[in-house]
């Protein structure tokens, strides 16, 4: 089940899609061809601790974007206030950007802060 699913994108070769499952505080794996829905990283509660798939822990992530290659993820982690990014070959999370504080801050990585981001895109 989903609670309050809010941002999807398909794999460049249209194996599998990810969704960004805001009220479950994960991200989840849906196969194309099977419908078989998973969980691909998140523990279920709200945190923001970096992780390999459901060690890592998001809270209220609301965009989800897979790179041209299909080799990671981008994720809005709207009430963490940072952008996460997951090896989609192992489900790691780490934090790109922003430092779980509320904030308009230009800055390399967790130096940098945001407010609620609630989309992401990649360049190709």
């Amino acid at each position: 089940m989903f609670s309050g699913p809010s941002g999807v994108d398909i794999s460049p070769d249209g194996t599998f899609a990810l969704v960004a499952d805001k009220g479950n505080h994960n991200i989840r794996h849906i196969s194309i061809a099977s419908g078989v829905v998973t969980t691909f990283a998140g523990s279920g509660s709200s945190g923001s601790v970096d992780g390999t798939g459901t060690a890592a822990s998001f809270n209220q992530p609301y965009r989800v974007a897979i790179s041209p290659d299909g080799s990671f993820a981008l994720v809005a982690d709207t009430l963490n206030h940072n952008i996460r990014h997951i090896a989609i070959s192992t489900a790691a999370v780490t934090t790109l950007a922003g430092n779980d504080n509320t904030g308009d801050v230009d800055g390399v990585g967790t130096s940098a802060s945001f407010k609620h981001p609630n989309g992401v895109a990649i360049s190709p």
